[in-house]
């Protein structure tokens, strides 16, 4: 490795640790409850998707194929990604007309406690977004595992509540379980499954949307540990 590229690789580490050291922004609660939250915009997909396969090019980086084998190995993600996205498409036919952004934004408008004013006005969005002062930014994703078992839902919540304040910013994730009814050795092939099934797996993803509305709505209320 020559001096530039140590340099380099020397200024990358720097810069991460530095973000991983700071403090991150706190939430003026008091503020936030004399001028509450009215109006939340939502970015969000339409459909869940499938988890992208990077095994390959994380190997060939650790092992230090060079560019051929980097080259390889994006194509053999690329392939099996190809692969996951083809087995989704017809789980996804089955589920009819199921829009993950409208079914979010019916479960944010519910939100209630001192932070946020009743009727709050949700606006979806499938691009993210800049949200204006005093309102709650939210963008989430939906993602079903490789192995087709549980959906991920992971949503980040930003906020700036005045000019001054600086941006309030959390993550939140969730992972669902699909109740399949599978009993211990029993052998299933969940893909065929769930496309016999589609009502299983909406419910699993509305478990893990409710679990995730639950979390920022503590954390923005009153604040939480537990949120993560």
């Amino acid at each position: 490795m020559n001096n530039k590229m140590k340099a380099a690789v020397l200024a990358v580490s720097l810069t991460v640790l530095a973000g991983c050291s700071s403090t991150p922004a706190s939430l003026d609660r008091k503020a936030l409850a004399a001028n509450k939250i009215t109006a939340i915009d939502l970015s969000s997909p339409e459909k869940i998707t499938y988890t992208k396969s990077q095994a390959a090019a994380r190997t060939a980086s650790m092992t230090g194929f060079g560019l051929l084998g980097a080259v390889v190995a994006m194509g053999v993600d690329g392939a099996v990604n190809m692969n996951r996205a083809k087995l989704l498409d017809p789980i996804i036919k089955g589920m009819g007309n199921f829009n993950t952004n409208e079914v979010f934004k019916r479960k944010l408008a519910t939100i209630k406690g001192p932070s946020f004013a009743p009727g709050l006005k949700v606006s979806g969005y499938t691009v993210p977004v800049e949200s204006k002062l005093n309102v709650l930014n939210v963008t989430t994703g939906y993602v079903l595992s490789a192995n087709h078992q549980v959906v991920a839902v992971s949503a980040l919540a930003k906020i700036k509540t005045s000019e001054k304040a600086p941006v309030y910013s959390r993550r939140f994730t969730e992972n669902s379980t699909i109740e399949t009814g599978r009993k211990e050795g029993e052998k299933l092939n969940v893909t065929e499954w769930l496309g016999k099934n589609p009502a299983k797996l909406r419910q699993a993803i509305e478990r893990g949307m409710d679990a995730i509305v639950r979390k920022i709505a503590l954390d923005i209320n009153t604040g939480t540990p537990a949120a993560k």
